[in-house]
């Protein structure tokens, strides 16, 4: 499951942003293919699991930064957003 979390962080090494932003969302969609209830664990609050809580929210911010340097280098539309992202795995997002 941590798997997520250190796939963003991954991208964000890539000197290229776009394939960066794409490598990720690849792996998301593969973990959601092999898990069918991964982005209902990853919509979900869990208060008593503190470090599961403190990764998504690293891979959150990873992943916004990821869209943030696609966006600078012009390979990812201004108006996406992270919610974009929950929609396209058809999750529910609850940030």
């Amino acid at each position: 499951m941590w798997l997520f979390a250190t796939g963003a962080r991954k991208a964000l090494k890539d000197p290229d942003p776009w394939h960066g932003f794409c490598r990720y969302v690849t792996s998301l969609c593969a973990m959601q293919t092999s898990d069918r209830g991964f982005a209902d664990v990853l919509t979900m609050t869990f208060p008593s699991a503190a470090r599961f809580e403190a990764a998504r929210d690293q891979a959150y911010e990873d992943f916004s930064e990821l869209m943030k340097r696609a966006k600078a280098a012009g390979a990812l539309r201004e108006d996406f957003v992270a919610a974009d992202l929950i929609i396209l795995r058809g999750g529910r997002f609850s940030r």
